[in-house]
């Protein structure tokens, strides 16, 4: 009956795989380990996104990502896309608090109004993150992803540099074992620089989303 036993322990253990009990957040300063991977997708203003979390090594993601945006700041209507990579490298890890430097580099193409193409920088960055209970996290960060814009037709045509200055506040809330459901704001004032001289807008994004960890 012992040895019936063992081998039936032995046939479960491997033909199931193991189910990751531990929480984890996409958003936050932690990154995932090199045997995980992971997606997420985010709707809400201005923009609907998804990303693909690839691990490198234990503490450094390259994450693909493209983004379709139908709004800029609260008085811009310019639609268009977006084709970049998020990058973050973990800095500190600590019980619950996890913080990495970040950044978002990208291609702009806007084709509403007027056709403007560009590129973002996306650097510097920092987000934070805090972990309650092993599956509640508290997210948080200042990024500043400076770009430049060239806008190709129309009576504006110029050519523009971007600097926002976005602080980040949002949460992240386990579902499942792989499962998360996500809220976060990025906020604050960017400044447009061309040759007809200088703008401050007030830059909301908000976006809700599922990320889903494998």
């Amino acid at each position: 009956m012992k040895k019936l036993t063992l081998v039936l322990s032995f046939f479960l253990f491997v033909s199931f795989p193991t189910i990751k009990s531990y929480g984890f957040t996409l958003l936050g300063g932690e990154t995932l380990g090199v045997s995980e991977n992971a997606f997420r997708v985010g709707a809400g203003f201005p923009n609907l996104y998804g990303a693909y979390h690839m691990p490198i090594t234990d503490g450094f993601e390259v994450i693909p990502k493209f983004t379709f945006f139908y709004g800029a700041d609260t008085t811009v209507p310019d639609v268009g896309d977006t084709f970049g990579m998020e990058l973050k490298f973990r800095l500190i890890q600590s019980g619950g608090f996890a913080l990495s430097l970040f950044a978002d580099p990208a291609f702009i193409v806007a084709y509403h109004p007027n056709l403007s193409m560009g590129f973002r920088i996306g650097a510097p960055g920092v987000i934070t993150s805090y972990c309650f209970k092993g599956k509640y996290y508290l997210i948080g960060g200042l990024k500043i992803p400076f770009g430049f814009l060239f806008y190709t037709k129309g009576p504006g045509k110029d050519f523009v540099a971007m600097i926002p200055i976005m602080f980040t506040l949002g949460g992240e809330f386990q579902l499942s074992n792989d499962f998360n459901f996500f809220f976060v704001m990025d906020m604050g004032p960017t400044i447009y620089a061309g040759s007809g001289g200088s703008a401050t807008e007030f830059t909301p994004i908000v976006n809700i989303g599922f990320s889903y960890r494998f």
